[in-house]
């Protein structure tokens, strides 16, 4: 017998150890579903607009055997059309405070039980169709033999929508970086060399690595600098907030990895990252444009895989998002689909056509308004 109950946070601090051990044994086991990772993001990002709704799943023995990390954002498109929008915690689409990439890959559970616990999930959301109009599940992994599991118990009891959302680029690591170096086709093994060889030569380079807490302060400054520098782009007080915050915990936890590339003493390129099961995620990289020319983000990422294989890491994760250096560096490339499930509701199916429609009109109305301007 399989029971669901809706957690606070608060709940979930509790159970903080109990949790992390149940996603180490779980069928998707990822550092954006560790107890650091979620509440860092909720005491950042928490609102008014924002209602905690992590769902566990727990057997007769109250045992955690799967669960649905969830949380209600409430948008409002006028007065009159207040849309109750269930996503994942960290990550949803209309939601302008998602931190870039949530690794939601599939709702864990226990391995084999997978079936009966979405069937759980299914009624429990079905039950209580009344609190909510629309669900987002993102970032499904769409070759997880989970995902059909999901998708066909989910589609017994509601009218849903799978769609591609995008690529995740990673990189299988070998078991020594010459062994990494010799899987690199002859060019680009040649046009890394030549670059880090006038690297070296023309500057003095200095390669950090941040894995302690009182190191945190320094390279958050140097950063966001390098983010403005490339990116033009700053954050506002919950993001950076949020950054600190996770950082301090990822450090305590031992998963923070990041590296930062000095010439002359001066940032040239950053890696935003942290390891956990085996995994290294980039999760951020920056650069300083003034040194384009010498590749300075290739010369990090060299030096990054060489301690990552160092490490025992077998997997380097770009998370999603198309860029050309994903690409030169990858040697696999994963779907990632996002699934939408409509309320039985008809008021919700009505709020929902309705917002559809209205975003369909002012997409509309943006295209006409270029067009007066052509002519």
């Amino acid at each position: 017998m399989i029971t669901i109950k809706r957690t606070s946070i608060e709940t979930l601090c509790s159970i903080a150890k109990e949790w992390n051990t149940f996603l180490e044994t779980s069928t998707n086991n990822n550092i954006f579903l560790t107890y650091e990772w979620l509440s860092s993001w909720w005491n950042a990002f928490k609102t008014d607009s924002r209602e905690f709704y992590f769902m566990l799943a727990r057997d007769a023995d109250d045992n955690i055997v799967g669960a649905f990390p969830l949380q209600m954002v409430i948008l409002r498109f006028g007065r009159l059309l207040p849309l109750k929008f269930l996503v994942s915690i960290g990550r949803g689409a209309l939601d302008h405070e998602e931190t870039e990439y949530m690794t939601f890959m599939m709702p864990p559970t226990l391995p084999g039980i997978e079936k009966k616990v979405y069937a759980a999930m299914a009624a429990y959301l079905a039950t209580h169709g009344d609190e909510w109009d629309l669900i987002a599940l993102t970032n499904l992994l769409s070759g997880n033999a989970s995902t059909p599991i999901l998708e066909n118990e989910l589609n017994k009891i509601f009218k849903l929508k799978r769609s591609p959302q995008g690529n995740n680029y990673v990189i299988n690591l070998s078991e020594t970086y010459d062994a990494f170096l010799k899987r690199l086709s002859r060019n680009k093994r040649r046009n890394f060399k030549r670059r880090t060889k006038r690297l070296h030569k023309d500057y003095d380079v200095r390669l950090a690595l941040i894995t302690r807490e009182n190191e945190i302060e320094r390279y958050m400054k140097d950063y966001y600098l390098l983010v403005r520098q490339r990116h033009h782009w700053a954050p506002n007080r919950a993001k950076e907030a949020f950054m600190k915050t996770l950082c301090r915990n990822l450090a305590r936890s031992g998963w923070l990895r990041s590296y930062m590339l000095f010439l002359n003493d001066v940032p040239s390129a950053t890696i935003f990252g942290f390891a956990y099961n085996q995994k290294y995620y980039a999760y951020k990289a920056a650069f300083n444009p003034d040194f384009f020319a010498v590749s300075p983000g290739t010369a990090l990422y060299a030096f990054a895989i060489q301690n990552e294989i160092e490490q025992g890491i077998k997997e380097l994760d770009y998370l999603i998002g198309e860029y050309d250096y994903k690409q030169y560096w990858s040697n696999e490339v994963r779907e990632i689909d996002y699934i939408r499930i409509y309320s039985g509701s008809i008021k919700s199916r009505l709020k929902v056509h309705s917002i559809q429609l209205l975003g369909k009109i002012f997409k509309l109305l943006r295209l006409f308004k270029i067009y007066l301007k052509k002519i």
